[in-house]
């Protein structure tokens, strides 16, 4: 007799790479959010996996179906920061060029902000990294 099994891999993935790294943060391999805003609402942000309950004899065997216990999944909540693509762009770019004009070794760090909101439309930290492989060292 053989038997098919199903192993969930579930990973969070950064299309953008390291735009905006220090704020985003990061998640480790079980997903929950070591830095950043993974970190800070990794307890709002993270939903509940779906599963099914069934009962089986001492031999292994699955009982009849009237034991089935379903659990549905739930999604955790969603987060709108008030960064903006465009300026968070242009912060990281500057950023750079001034850290290389003025040979800043260890690094700088940037924030433009709505002085009538308080609202923060674009912050980075250089150096910076990959979101995806945080832990791989970038030159």
């Amino acid at each position: 007799m053989q038997y098919v099994c199903f192993i969930q891999d579930y990973k969070r993935y950064y299309p953008y790479k390291n735009f905006a790294a220090h704020v985003l943060g990061y998640t480790g391999s079980d997903n929950q959010g070591l830095s950043g805003i993974e970190l800070k609402y990794d307890e709002y942000l993270t939903g509940e996996s779906g599963r099914i309950v069934t009962a089986q004899d001492v031999r292994g065997v699955e009982v009849s179906y009237e034991y089935e216990q379903y659990h549905n999944s739930k999604d955790g909540c969603s987060l709108v920061l008030t960064i903006d693509e465009v300026i968070q762009h242009y912060v990281e770019n500057e950023l750079e060029t001034a850290i290389l004009e003025n040979d800043a070794k260890q690094g700088a760090c940037a924030i433009v902000m709505d002085v009538k909101t308080g609202a923060i439309l674009g912050m980075s930290t250089m150096p910076d990294y990959d979101l995806n492989s945080p832990y791989k060292i970038h030159s």
